[in-house]
């Protein structure tokens, strides 16, 4: 038989790891926290009228039922490379700070800088810079996306400076689902060097209907997706 001490010690050891595998309490994310880019001059594939990107934005807004006021049409298109690949140089450094950033942070700006956590950019615009001729102190290949999502922490129209890559992202959770667990993302806990940041996503894929059905399967995830009985 088993002595009832090691019994006890064994239950209170399940018990203990139980909880500290828990993950965090799901919450959803309010619309209103949520901003919506897309570009008004990407192509219109399907030749419907509409730009594609501005097309799944409005696909994602109604879905999602992202306020009207967080949708944020831009001019996102480079000139000095391919379309839609890279910034380059400086020139498209000034390129991306002014039809993409300015308008952005303006938008920010309306809403309220804080209220807006999450930026979600609906393809097609371009996805990184190559810079590494301008910034010679530190890597200068960063793509769109990161750069967006610490903007307030990236040098000026003349002279960019991206975060070095060993700089501590703080909101990395080193040990997600244990106790103590970072929970959901807000300006207050999350900073980047006493700058606001935000998360940023892209919708994208080969073309707007498959980008439409990433929206679709996501709804179909959280609505079946669970560890219950009658569920997946």
């Amino acid at each position: 038989t088993v002595p009832l001490i090691i019994v006890f010690a064994l239950f209170l050891f399940a018990n203990c790891i139980a909880q500290w595998t828990l993950p965090p309490t799901w919450t959803n994310v309010s619309p209103d926290k949520v901003l919506v880019v897309y570009n008004t001059v990407d192509l219109d594939r399907n030749n419907n009228g509409t730009s594609d990107s501005q097309e799944l934005a409005e696909y994602y807004q109604q879905k999602r039922n992202i306020p009207a006021s967080n949708m944020l049409g831009i001019v996102a298109v480079d000139t000095t490379w391919a379309p839609y690949t890279f910034y380059g140089d400086i020139t498209g450094w000034k390129n991306f700070w002014d039809n993409m950033l300015t308008p952005i942070k303006n938008k920010l700006a309306s809403l309220g800088d804080t209220s807006i956590y999450y930026i979600l950019l609906c393809d097609q615009m371009p996805y990184s810079f190559d810079l590494s001729d301008t910034i010679t102190t530190n890597n200068g290949t960063r793509s769109v996306d990161q750069t967006l999502a610490v903007m307030n922490y990236i040098g000026t129209r003349e002279v960019p400076q991206f975060p070095w890559y060993s700089d501590n992202n703080p909101f990395f959770e080193s040990t997600p689902t244990k106790l103590g667990d970072k929970g959901q993302f807000n300006h207050l806990n999350n900073k980047l060097y006493g700058t606001d940041m935000y998360l940023v996503s892209r919708l994208m894929s080969t073309n707007i209907a498959f980008a439409k059905n990433q929206v679709d399967m996501a709804l179909y995830g959280e609505k079946y997706i669970f560890a219950d009985s009658g569920y997946y």
